[in-house]
């Protein structure tokens, strides 16, 4: 059995991302849809509300974490065999394989801008509208094996980089219908697409090749727009 969780339409509010996300069963109004949109069929102390502007942004990346700051410890990274006092020491080998896994250094970053007005919610009824620009950026891995190591590894580097932009406007129509013990929500979604932009993984190709004396490189990508 293969089960998929998506979230649709999420609208952030502060207590959302003060709570990271742990927001199901506090959510209220139009800022239910997305999360749990079944919370909508329980606003009978606010039966109206409107929202006139609204603004926020997200950025995330594989380069930093909670997790891959517990495993690291001390103030320099060290190759294998690199650190004397303690030659099992492989902190910088760890932490490149986790960048080459990922296929390089990558940054994530989305922008929701609600139309105004048109974001509303009244009684157990909810109408959304967002424009939403989402953005992939996907360094090589061939810098950051020339930031961790030089050039004395390897001196031909692949520095193909990836990125992918693209703009949607979305409208959703939220229902909810409470029950004696439960309460039931749908909400049904409308995707515009506005724009497109990336580079094509599989037909773009840069190489950099190193020596003790000189450096050059050459690269072709292929860029697809829609």
């Amino acid at each position: 059995m293969i089960q998929n969780i998506v979230l649709g339409q999420v609208k952030r509010d502060p207590r959302s991302v003060a709570m990271a996300n742990a927001y199901t069963t506090i959510a209220d109004g139009f800022f239910a849809v997305g999360y749990n949109p079944a919370m909508i069929a329980y606003q009978q102390d606010k039966p109206f509300m409107l929202q006139l502007f609204g603004f926020d942004m997200g950025i995330a990346g594989n380069f930093i974490s909670l997790e891959k700051l517990s495993s690291l410890s001390g103030d320099t990274l060290y190759a294998a065999g690199e650190n004397q006092k303690n030659p099992y020491d492989d902190s910088k080998d760890r932490l490149f394989r986790q960048f080459n896994d990922a296929g390089g250094l990558a940054f994530r970053q989305d922008i929701h801008l609600p139309l105004p007005i048109i974001n509303y919610s009244s009684g157990n009824m909810a109408f959304t509208s967002n424009l939403v620009w989402m953005s992939n950026l996907v360094f090589p891995i061939g810098i950051l094996e020339l930031l961790f190591y030089g050039n004395a590894q390897r001196p031909e580097m692949n520095m193909t980089f990836n990125v992918e932009v693209f703009g949607v406007n979305e409208l959703g129509f939220t229902f909810a219908v409470p029950y004696d013990r439960f309460a039931l929500g749908v909400t049904v979604k409308y995707l515009q697409g506005l724009f497109y932009f990336g580079v094509d993984p599989d037909s773009s190709r840069a190489t950099m090749v190193t020596s003790d004396y000189h450096l050059y490189g050459s690269g072709k990508y292929l860029f697809r727009f829609g």
